[in-house]
């Protein structure tokens, strides 16, 4: 191959690389903008679940996991019901607890869309 040759060739692949990377792009913000609604819907179970857990002192203990469901903060009055439109979800939150930190993780499960590792 002679020089004009390899500089066409780098020049198509540089093209290929960079429309790659365009795409993925493009897909990974309509994949966003989606899934959006369905995220808000994970922090609103989250904050209202920090709620119950004060309210209640139910801190787990250490290296412990506490899970709390939809249908227990429903029975308590802490939400009626949680939805995306029409669509009717139903979720979980795990609490954990290591040293000094409480972490919350959301999961809920609609129609359309499921949190990752729900119910494992």
């Amino acid at each position: 191959m002679n020089l004009k040759q390899m500089n066409r060739v780098s020049i198509i692949w540089g093209g290929i690389l960079f429309s790659l990377v365009v795409l993925l792009t493009v897909f990974g913000f309509l994949y966003k903008s989606k899934t959006i609604e369905y995220r808000q819907l994970e922090e609103k179970l989250i904050n209202i679940s920090e709620k119950y857990v004060e309210a209640k002192f139910l801190y787990p203990e250490e290296k412990q996991a506490l899970k709390i469901t939809l249908e227990e903060l429903k029975n308590e009055g802490y939400i009626d019901e949680l939805k995306n439109g029409n669509e009717n979800c139903d979720g979980y939150v795990i609490l954990s607890h290591d040293g000094f930190v409480f972490n919350y993780k959301g999961f809920i499960k609609c129609s359309k869309y499921t949190t990752k590792d729900y119910d494992k």
